[in-house]
């Protein structure tokens, strides 16, 4: 089974090119974890946010502010911060340092 994959690439969006671990402004996993970056609940945004749901359902995902693409479940989420560099195991979805979720948590997706 293959998961398809968007990127938000301008007026149109188009299939995932997510880039790799250090590539394209996404960053070293350790700057898409905040380390280092003061990334904590004392007042700084984490630095994944999953924006609320579109009318699809589609979720953006954004890292410091960069596409990873759009989710249509929690798996892609996973999938997008591994393709970032971060190890599946080290992702906890409900992790508030790591990912804001906005407009509902990760089983929200209407």
């Amino acid at each position: 089974m293959y998961a398809h994959f968007t990127r938000y690439t301008g007026p149109e969006v188009g299939r995932a090119d997510v880039p790799g671990p250090g590539s394209q402004g996404v960053g070293s996993p350790e700057e898409v974890r905040g380390v280092g970056l003061g990334c904590t609940l004392g007042g700084m945004t984490p630095p994944i946010v999953v924006h609320p749901p579109s009318t699809t359902g589609a979720r953006k995902v954004t890292a410091h502010a960069e596409s990873l693409g759009f989710a249509h479940r929690p798996e892609d989420v996973v999938e997008f911060l591994r393709r970032a560099g971060l190890d599946p195991a080290d992702i906890q979805l409900d992790d508030p340092n790591l990912i804001e979720w906005r407009g509902g948590g990760p089983d929200v997706w209407e």
